[in-house]
């Protein structure tokens, strides 16, 4: 068990949320887009894909609002560097609503992974929804992820704010994409920042995806 399994182990709770709980692909996943399962290249060694549902969306960002409410509050990680803490509820604290998002990850990512990289296999997550905003937290430095081989990031609420993005170091800037569109990356050799929520409250469903592990594989039947 890593640093981040251990923290989170004590902190599990459960959602009685069955449209988060149970896998529909037609509620979670973005199947009315015919660019589904395709990827452009928003910048050098960026890319960005349909993937979530607004109404998916929706439903995970009110449901994290409302744990929130009963006391399951957004918190920075101790594990992680200082420079790159930012309000977050992890997802491995509710483990249904963790599988529902692997699962569409399995099915709908993990083969534009293999396509841009030739990476066939891909296991275990971290999985976490962001908190941006002017009063508390509202950009990150830059900075290397370091928690997985990919890294994916999900707007929740694209149009309840003002600024954010992110900024890709000496290659430029990506703006907001719209709820639910996951925009890709790989994670070592990517240097980047989140750009300053000016007005409202940004949240982003952050994903940071490991390497083949035969004890756990995302890919397999």
């Amino acid at each position: 068990m890593n640093i981040e399994d251990r923290y989170y182990a004590g902190k599990q709770i459960s959602s009685d949320n069955k449209k988060l709980v149970s896998y529909d692909a037609s509620f979670v996943v973005d199947l009315k887009n015919p660019e589904l399962k395709k990827y452009k290249e928003v910048l050098p060694r960026v890319y960005s894909t349909p993937f979530l549902s607004e109404k998916f969306c929706q439903e995970l960002l009110e449901e994290a609002i409302r744990l929130k409410v009963k006391g399951d509050a957004f918190e920075v990680n101790p594990t992680e560097d200082n420079i790159v803490q930012v309000a977050e509820f992890n997802l491995k604290k509710v483990p249904k609503i963790y599988n529902t998002i692997i699962r569409a990850v399995s099915e709908n990512l993990t083969p534009l992974f293999e396509h841009v990289w030739g990476r066939a296999k891909y296991y275990k997550a971290t999985i976490q929804i962001a908190n941006y905003s002017p009063k508390e937290i509202s950009e990150i430095s830059w900075h290397f992820d370091a928690a997985g081989d990919v890294s994916v990031v999900v707007p929740l609420n694209t149009d309840a704010y003002e600024g954010g993005g992110t900024e890709f170091l000496n290659r430029g800037k990506v703006d907001p994409l719209p709820t639910g569109n996951a925009l890709f990356f790989d994670s070592f050799t990517n240097k980047h920042r989140g750009l300053p929520v000016t007005k409202g409250e940004r949240y982003l469903l952050v994903m940071w995806i490991q390497g083949y592990d035969y004890s756990f594989d995302l890919t397999r039947d």
